[in-house]
């Protein structure tokens, strides 16, 4: 009987992964940038801490400053949680629902665009974001290659 158990856990067992913390996130370190055209996209994410991994983003088109944001991920009771302050504003609040050393999907709590932030890191140089529009608004998704820069 035991070893029939053990037989049926195993699976479970082996593909068991450890709960995410801020330090699963370090691949996001550095700084990153996406041009196009007049247009000029960058992150920069500091070191993470053992509870915080923070980082701030700008867009520039034509020279000017059009949109910045605050950024930090923290561990919300047990959930690592986005944060993000769009023009310095009041921060809004994504759960994280899939991170892995490779990849971080963020829900957004309350309806709203985007509904959803993705991450995906492709290669050391290479990391794609993606904001999910809601359900029904009819947008695609916004999807942007980054490539990492010297700071």
């Amino acid at each position: 009987m035991h070893r029939l158990l053990w037989i049926l856990l195993l699976p479970a067992v082996a593909f068991a992964q450890p709960p995410a913390t801020v330090q699963t996130l370090g691949w996001l370190e550095g700084c990153w940038q996406y041009s196009a055209d007049d247009q000029h996209y960058q992150e920069i994410w500091l070191p993470p801490s053992d509870n915080l991994l923070l980082g701030v983003s700008q867009r520039v088109r034509a020279g000017a400053t059009e949109a910045f944001e605050y950024v930090r991920v923290a561990d919300d009771g047990g959930t690592l949680t986005y944060f993000a302050q769009p023009q310095g504003g009041a921060a809004v609040a994504f759960r994280g629902v899939g991170i892995t050393d490779e990849r971080a999907i963020f829900v957004r709590r309350e309806s709203g665009d985007p509904q959803r932030i993705t991450y995906r890191r492709l290669g050391p140089d290479q990391l794609q974001t993606q904001l999910d529009a809601p359900d029904g608004a009819g947008r695609s998704p916004l999807v942007f290659l980054l490539t990492r820069k010297d700071c």
